[in-house]
């Protein structure tokens, strides 16, 4: 589960609500998209909170998918125009979902010969068609429009011995 907290911009304070939200998840991402939708990211599946109605929509997968990752979950949300794209965990790839839908549309599993690619703990835009892929081995550049992938290590990067933990842009968008 995790804890709302309110920030008020005039006074600059924080207020903690002490209620646990989801509390019978473990949640690994929170996205809240440019309609106000609320995205959470869970071990049991994703969640999109709608705030006009009373109700929360569920991703769901196939029950084969927790026979063949049984190690499986959610961990980081990206939403580009109408796809909103799922990182997971337990070597599952990249998740690309109809954003309104809440349909599958496919599952990506990279074909670059280090199984720790498919590990995927964070996901940030680069530009309108490639998304950084933060994963369990090296970073990954994803295509969104030609579905291709590509590795890429930084310098100073020990290739078999770092990851990324997670992703982050600056004020600047960089």
């Amino acid at each position: 589960g995790f804890f709302r907290m309110n920030f008020d911009p005039a006074t600059e304070k924080f207020q903690l609500n002490t209620e646990k939200q989801f509390s019978a998840y473990l949640c690994t991402g929170i996205l809240n998209d440019k309609e106000n939708h609320l995205w959470v990211a869970t071990t049991k599946g994703l969640f999109r909170q709608n705030p006009h109605r009373a109700q929360v929509a569920v991703a769901d997968l196939a029950p084969s998918f927790e026979e063949r990752y049984p190690n499986f979950a959610f961990d980081d949300v990206v939403v580009v125009g109408d796809r909103l794209y799922a990182a997971s965990r337990g070597e599952a790839g990249l998740f690309v979902f109809d954003k309104h839908s809440l349909q599958l549309q496919k599952q990506v599993l990279f074909q670059n010969g280090d199984p720790r690619t498919n590990q995927i703990r964070s996901l940030a835009v680069s530009d309108a068609s490639t998304l950084m892929v933060g994963t369990h081995g090296p970073l990954v550049f994803y295509s969104m429009v030609t579905g291709k992938d590509r590795v890429e290590v930084p310098k100073g990067w020990h290739l078999h011995e770092d990851w990324t933990s997670d992703l982050f842009k600056d004020s600047k968008g960089d």
